[in-house]
């Protein structure tokens, strides 16, 4: 029995989307989607053809066949703009004149996929074959100059972070980990009845505006990684 329509708004409220079964009749989605299952196809078959992907999944089914065609995608950003997000590789290329380009190419599943860019101060350095970098508002990179002192220090445990959870075969799947600040107004969590947090992402971990990138660490006194680490930990 269909449910009222102030439980189905309830839910919309709720969660941010409504499932209405058979809203549509298949009478009206089949020639709509016998049309783009074409399209997907015509698409996979051009790229082949022209060397541009190895594979055209003749064998994958309609729902899923266009984002199987190719995991890497690529981005054209102004020079000095960095992008945070699942899988990106850690070299950037020369784009057209004034544009660098990212790759973003994950190498295993993800559960949700974001994407954040700006003209971000990066502060970045490679361990075990990772990258950790820390993207932030240059208004707020300054930040960061009474902590320079903590810089081997806080590469230390970094490293030594990473060796034990390889020692425990769970190495960290990407070439990148973005931390990335955001706007103190932007939303961190999801919707359903749970609300969990969205600030945790596949390859990217929000650094809230009013945390960290704008402490006053030039009147705090950090003496050691473990007090700049608690302070993180109240932070995100």
């Amino acid at each position: 029995m269909p449910e009222p329509a102030e439980a189905l708004l309830r839910t919309y409220e709720r969660q941010g989307y409504v499932t209405v079964p058979g809203a549509v009749s298949e009478a009206v989605l089949g020639p709509a989607t016998g049309l783009l299952e074409r399209a997907v196809g015509d698409l996979a078959e051009r790229l082949h053809g022209e060397g541009k992907i190895a594979d055209p999944c003749r064998d994958s089914p309609f729902p899923t066949r266009l984002a199987d065609l190719d995991p890497t995608g690529q981005l054209d950003l102004p020079v000095g703009w960095w992008v945070a997000g699942p899988g990106r590789e850690p070299e950037v290329d020369n784009g057209s004149a004034g544009f660098v380009r990212f790759r973003l190419a994950p190498t295993t599943a993800v559960s949700d996929f974001a994407l954040f860019a700006s003209r971000f101060a990066r502060r970045a350095v490679t361990i075990h074959g990772v990258t950790f970098e820390l993207l932030l508002a240059h208004a707020h990179a300054g930040v960061l100059e009474p902590l320079a002192e903590l810089g081997e220090g806080f590469a230390t445990w970094l490293q030594d972070s990473v060796a034990q959870t390889e020692r425990l075969g769970i190495p960290y799947p990407s070439p990148v980990f973005s931390v990335v600040e955001v706007p103190a107004h932007l939303r961190v969590y999801g919707g359903g009845s749970r609300l969990g947090t969205v600030q945790a992402l596949p390859g990217v971990l929000l650094l809230r505006e009013q945390g960290f990138p704008t402490a006053r660490f030039d009147r705090l006194k950090v003496a050691d990684v473990d007090t700049l680490r608690r302070f993180f930990k109240t932070d995100i």
